[in-house]
């Protein structure tokens, strides 16, 4: 629980981070064996496309997902869904989140920080999305996007680090287009 206030000392709101215990999480039960590994954009392909940006005379913006982690969906193929046990404040408070008692767990359907895979469930949901919204991934890097032709007013180009993504566009259009794109996903920016 953490309490946020404003410059003149008055209470603004109250955050808190619902946190699982990822350390007890186990390889084949409650993730894949390649899960933990959340891909990045190579060193190279920044410079290739900053250098795309001034051949081109691109604009440049970096575009960071607010919440990340917790816009991936948990694979629901695993032999054992994720459990996490009831927080405190919710086995005193109240009790149609545990209908069951105070011993129940809940199951996880989304990420969450501090699971192991939730920075591979982020990934692969983002992935997924603009690929089904028409941009198209490199082959020689996973985590650069493209969409348009190059030289054109509609082309962009993303490298992605996690959450974090680089983009060089060459009209404020597209890049209205691919902040609509995140959009239409739940991504926030």
């Amino acid at each position: 629980l953490h309490a946020k206030f404003l410059l003149s000392g008055i209470l603004d709101r109250v955050r808190c981070r619902l946190a699982p215990q990822g350390c007890f999480q186990q390889v084949g039960k409650d993730y894949g064996e390649y899960d933990t590994y959340s891909p990045v954009a190579r060193k190279a392909s920044f410079f290739i496309v900053f250098v795309l940006a001034v051949q081109f005379a691109l604009h440049t913006r970096m575009v960071d997902i607010t919440k990340a982690f917790c816009k991936g969906d948990l694979d629901k193929n695993l032999p054992q869904g994720v459990f996490m046990e009831v927080p405190d404040g919710f086995k005193d408070r109240d009790a149609k989140y545990t209908p069951f008692g105070w011993n129940t767990v809940w199951r996880l359907t989304k990420a969450v920080y501090g699971l192991k895979n939730s920075a591979s469930a982020y990934n692969r949901k983002m992935s997924d999305h603009m690929r089904t919204r028409g941009w198209r991934v490199l082959d020689a890097d996973c985590c650069v996007l493209c969409k348009g032709t190059i030289g054109s007013d509609d082309f962009m180009i993303i490298t992605c680090w996690v959450d974090d993504n680089v983009c060089a566009y060459k009209s404020h259009k597209s890049l209205d287009n691919y902040l609509g794109d995140l959009k239409a996903g739940g991504f926030d920016y």
